[in-house]
């Protein structure tokens, strides 16, 4: 009888576990600007395993969704990296990281292809260019929506400064090595 009675508490302390990690993740400081943000945003969590509720606000710059357990929690996260979303992450108390600066420690260039940023709209372009614009040395950015691709302009631009600056802004991105 003892033996039961310990592996439903067993049990029960595991259930309980899971259900703790399962919930609401908050991403706020997105760059959602328009219709098309929105529905980009939730189409790409639709088949994330795991997830569901998945909505976006332009007016709060805000993605919602309901995770299964953290596994799913982080695959959103990625998801919306992928996406060129990227915003300030929380799995109830638990922050979630986005994905870090893919450049060298230290670099600097005067010329810099920056890629998977999120670029659906004029609106979006002139957010992501008015970001890099801000960055000491930089000159000039054509952004490409094709490609999803900004090209960076400048002279010295500290290229970790750079995708800061898009991170802040509300946009994932990578520099093309």
């Amino acid at each position: 009888m003892k033996s039961t009675s310990f592996l439903t508490a067993v049990a029960a302390l595991a259930f309980l576990n899971v259900a703790a990690r399962a919930g609401e993740v908050k991403i706020d400081g997105v760059h959602i600007c328009c219709g098309q943000c929105v529905n980009i945003a939730q189409k790409t969590l639709k088949d994330v395993a795991g997830v569901s509720d998945a909505k976006a606000s332009k007016d709060s710059g805000t993605i919602t969704l309901t995770a299964a357990d953290d596994k799913a929690a982080a695959a959103a996260i990625d998801a919306l990296a992928k996406a060129g979303f990227r915003g300030n992450a929380k799995h109830g108390d638990k922050v979630l990281d986005f994905p870090g600066s893919n450049a060298d420690k230290g670099a600097k260039a005067d010329a810099i292809t920056i890629t998977g940023v999120h670029l659906c709209c004029p609106a979006c372009y002139g957010a992501a260019e008015k970001a890099l614009k801000s960055v000491d040395g930089v000159t000039a950015v054509a952004s490409d929506k094709k490609t999803k691709t900004l090209e960076v302009t400048g002279k010295g631009v500290d290229v970790n400064a750079a995708l800061a600056a898009l991170f802040a802004a509300g946009f994932q991105a990578s520099v093309k090595k």
